[in-house]
């Protein structure tokens, strides 16, 4: 006999013992399941303070924080997002943007920095690990 697709291998909801299948991001409980599409972000400042900063996709706000913060988001497919900083210096409004894709097969790491020479303009580059505290 022929089997026409693979199985998929089965887990445990570590929270209500429910089996899935091991690609199942969440549980129907609620729990996470897997890391699949996880993304973290790290905001490096481009002033000595710490500035807010705001992510959006299709013009809508999906997290916002300092700079210094780590941001963990969710994305199922390759997502384009926009990210602006923003701050205050000397009572004038400033800040910088960007706008990026974001693929979380490529990779679960990001860094958000100012491009040298073209501020207030901003990069998102996937990292091995995050090169600054």
């Amino acid at each position: 006999m022929f089997k026409l697709f693979k199985q998929k291998n089965k887990v445990k909801c570590p929270k209500c013992g429910r089996t899935v299948a091991e690609d199942t991001v969440y549980c129907l409980c609620g729990q996470a399941i897997s890391d699949k599409g996880w993304v973290k972000i790290q905001f490096k400042p481009t002033e000595k303070k710490d500035q807010l900063v705001t992510i959006s996709v299709d013009g809508k706000t999906v997290w916002s924080g300092e700079t210094w913060d780590f941001a963990d988001l969710h994305f199922f497919a390759p997502t384009v997002i926009w990210i602006k900083y923003s701050s205050s210096i000397g009572g004038a409004a400033g800040g910088g943007f960007c706008e990026a894709l974001i693929d979380p097969d490529k990779s679960k790491k990001w860094v958000v920095a100012a491009i040298p020479g073209h501020w207030p303009q901003l990069s998102l580059k996937p990292v091995d690990d995050f090169i600054f505290d």
